[in-house]
């Protein structure tokens, strides 16, 4: 198949749509499909480039300011311009893509690949990665009415399928889009190995010691701004008075540093900002268990699932339906057997799950090996590429090109 993939978040940027949709486009190139993929010309990045099978064109682009309405997220850009799209028409000609895949229905590539799927009549389908909200009631109101109205008419219309990775975001389709296809296919989730040697290198770099240490993984933002874990720190330090929390992910908003110092508990709060894919699996060593969750759209994410699969205890908020069910009709997430799951809105709730999981070692360890085998079993990338294939070809045979 010849498979164009649309995203303005690609490598070297650091998201998990961007590392989502360069890991499918690797797997599938590797099964021999060909693979072009779109995205944003940020700096430090070439226009094209050809590399681990894949034919990288990336577009000239303005980048956005950092607004609160967009959680201060430094990578938007503007790509949908006259000059692009003339690229993008040539590119189709010459290509003659089978199927167009865009990731993400806030991005403006967006726009470009419904434009080409309706120009050339190429089938087209949608990942929704993130469900539209944010903290702030104004805003979450005018996100709203533009996702229901904007989005969906420019965007999600045009498209013949979409994919969400989760309950959640199926959920949120329904809600807001209530398009008429859509399948559900779980995120690929990497074995990120790591020997105890490199986690001894990330505790001796913030001289953690034999410390606890509670790993949280993600970007900092409004939607995820750990502001509810942090407050619940001074009930865990009563329990475990040297414990850790270190927070990795690039910083968008400064209130939970701020908590921090309000709290008077720096000594036991790091925030090492942003670290290269290729590193978490050090961190992961390094830590105990893993805790981080989205305040206003529930969702377990990748990282968890990289550390579960790392064979870490996470402390996550989300619905046990969220992966669905197993042949026998049971949850495939199970609390307290595979996952601890929190009230987000309940400080105790989450210092309880936290303080449980850290004072009992043989609890703590048989939730690791549960949550290993979980995602080796639902969440490999050999799978999720084989759904992947299956619904390019579903696809292509219910909407040929034209």
């Amino acid at each position: 198949m010849r498979i164009c993939m649309f995203n303005n978040l690609f490598p070297p940027i650091k998201s998990g749509s961007s590392h989502f949709s360069y890991k499918l486009s690797r797997m599938l190139a590797e099964r021999g499909h060909e693979v072009t993929v779109v995205a944003a010309k940020i700096a430090g990045t070439t226009a094209h480039e050809e590399r681990e099978g894949l034919d990288i064109y990336r577009l000239p682009c303005i980048m956005m300011p950092q607004l609160e309405i967009a959680h201060k997220f430094k990578y938007f850009s503007y790509t949908f311009t006259p000059g692009n799209l003339r690229r993008l028409v040539k590119l189709c000609q010459e290509k003659r893509f089978d199927v167009l895949h865009q990731h993400g229905q806030i991005f403006d590539t967006s726009l470009s690949s419904a434009y080409l799927a309706g120009k050339f009549g190429i089938p087209l389908l949608t990942t929704i990665h993130t469900p539209v909200r944010h903290t702030v009631p104004l805003y979450s109101k005018i996100l709203t009415f533009l996702d229901k109205t904007v989005v969906k008419h420019l965007i999600i219309r045009h498209a013949q399928l979409l994919i969400a990775p989760d309950q959640t975001v199926v959920d949120n389709i329904n809600e807001r889009y209530q398009h008429s296809w859509v399948e559900e296919i779980p995120y690929g989730v990497d074995r990120l190995d790591a020997s105890p040697e490199r986690g001894l290198e990330v505790r001796r770099k913030y001289n953690l010691g034999d410390r606890p240490v509670i790993l949280s993984l993600g970007h900092v933002h409004n939607l995820r701004d750990r502001c509810d874990l942090i407050a619940a720190m001074p009930e865990i330090i009563k329990k475990i008075p040297n414990v850790h929390l270190l927070i990795v992910g690039d910083i968008y908003t400064q209130k939970p540093v701020e908590m921090v110092n309000d709290l008077g508990i720096k000594a036991h709060v790091t925030f090492t900002g942003g670290i290269p894919h290729e590193e978490i699996g050090a961190y992961l060593a390094a830590s105990t268990i893993e805790a981080a969750w989205s305040r206003a759209a529930p969702g377990l994410g990748i990282a968890a699932m990289e550390a579960m699969l790392f064979g870490r205890a996470v402390v996550s908020s989300i619905g046990t339906d969220a992966f669905g069910k197993d042949t026998l009709g049971k949850d495939i997430l199970q609390p307290g057997e595979n996952i601890m799951l929190i009230d987000r809105d309940s400080i105790p709730s989450i210092a309880a799950a936290i303080t449980k999981l850290l004072c009992e070692p043989d609890f703590r360890q048989r939730m690791e090996k549960n949550a290993h085998d979980l995602i080796e079993k639902y969440f490999s990338w050999e799978n999720v590429t084989n759904k992947m294939e299956n619904i390019y070809q579903k696809l292509i045979e219910k909407y040929p090109r034209t």
